[in-house]
């Protein structure tokens, strides 16, 4: 008995195609194309997969345009059901947004998470709005340690000290005594020190 394909060749093939909504011409060339290939209202083995590679689209999609072109009573209708601008209306507008962020002091302002909790609006609408709306922007407030000319100097005498003198090489202390602080320290933000 030959042994199921494996799992990963049965989600390929929905990669490739991102997630769109179908015009009622692409529909209805869909709903044709699946019309041309069928005999007496069958479609062949692997129809499905083969017209969504066509009109790059997922193959679940011409399943079901093809089952509503059966179903529909006047000729094969497989029109988008919702057309326009449909969903459910943004909580939020533009302009609510941006007020309740510029009402939040500058410390409330420093990380995603505070200005949600502080301005009322959910994390997931801020960010979608600064994708969509470009005034608002993410900065990154990292500490930069600066160097001054001092702080240099007594980096590099701190490394001669750890040299070990002896008369046929010079070696590295061991640094057995000395614990050393992670590099991750310096990529906090201001608000999470």
């Amino acid at each position: 008995m030959p042994s199921p394909p494996p799992r990963a060749a049965l989600v390929n093939l929905n990669t490739p195609y991102a997630k769109r909504k179908l015009s009622d011409t692409e529909r209805r060339a869909i709903y044709e194309k699946l019309l041309s290939r069928s005999t007496d209202g069958e479609l062949p083995h692997g129809a499905y997969a083969n017209t969504a590679r066509l009109f790059n689209c997922n193959w679940r999609s011409v399943s079901r345009i093809w089952a509503r072109g059966r179903k529909s009573s006047q000729q094969g209708n497989v029109d988008a059901k919702f057309k326009g601008k449909s969903g459910s209306k943004r909580k939020y507008t533009t302009s609510d947004i941006e007020r309740a962020v510029k009402a939040l002091p500058i410390q409330a302002r420093q990380t995603l998470r505070t200005m949600a909790a502080q301005s009322g609006v959910a994390k997931t609408t801020l960010v979608r709005h600064m994708a969509e709306e470009k005034r608002l922007k993410a900065k990154s407030s990292y500490s930069k340690p600066l160097l001054t000319d001092e702080n240099a100097r007594g980096r590099m005498e701190h490394a001669l000290s750890l040299l070990q003198q002896s008369p046929n090489r010079t070696t590295f202390s061991k640094m057995h005594q000395y614990v050393h602080i992670d590099e991750k320290w310096f990529f906090l933000t201001t608000v999470r020190k």
